[in-house]
């Protein structure tokens, strides 16, 4: 097993700057995405799906799932258009999922929204993160139980320390990516709902 080690730049670990650097900057393009969204009419068509929840999960989790998979399959199979295809997939339908959430608040608190919920997000992840890297243990039998998002993201950062190999950081970023925004479409959710209270 690999030692936590400080390098110049203060990285405390390799692996977390060879995974969470793509993760971090595919989550900040779906938080600018979430953003601009919101501004437009596309907004509109996202709460349609939300009005009658089969048709969101139809065509929101169809969208994830082909997106995951396609990505997925491409970086394990060094098929850079396939995971690129995938990775556009997933960016795009998280855009517009949390675009369609953010539009349902003033303008004006948007990005009191989203700053809120990053924070949420990330102090939860930190949160998983430390429980898995301080408890140790093996996650993988427990597969089966992981339903939600927050689950997901545990098991994705279980991943990183029991499976890490650099020539797979990729498909760990991924991962990481795709439990780490939907928890924050959760949060985001939960977020808008309280701001719109006030």
């Amino acid at each position: 097993m690999a030692h936590s080690h400080r390098t110049r730049r203060g990285t405390a670990h390799p692996k977390f700057q060879a995974v969470g650097l793509p993760a971090a900057a595919l989550i900040a393009v779906n938080v600018l995405l979430m953003y601009a969204v919101a501004l437009t009419p596309i907004a509109y068509l996202a709460s349609l799906a939300f009005r009658t929840p089969i048709v969101g999960l139809l065509v929101f989790g169809g969208a994830l799932t082909a997106g995951n998979y396609l990505a997925d399959r491409g970086l394990k199979n060094e098929g850079m258009g396939l995971a690129f295809a995938g990775t556009a997939i997933l960016e795009v339908t998280y855009g517009v999922l949390g675009g369609g959430i953010l539009a349902m608040i003033a303008s004006g608190s948007r990005v009191l929204a989203l700053a809120v919920t990053l924070v949420v997000t990330v102090a939860m992840t930190v949160g998983i993160a430390a429980y898995v890297y301080l408890r140790g243990g093996d996650y993988s039998h427990c597969l089966f139980i992981f339903a939600g998002f927050t689950l997901r993201l545990g098991y994705e950062i279980w991943r990183v320390r029991a499976d890490y190999a650099p020539d797979r950081s990729l498909v760990h970023a991924l991962g990481i990516y795709v439990a780490f925004t939907g928890v924050f479409i959760h949060v985001l959710q939960i977020v808008v709902r309280l701001l719109g209270r006030r």
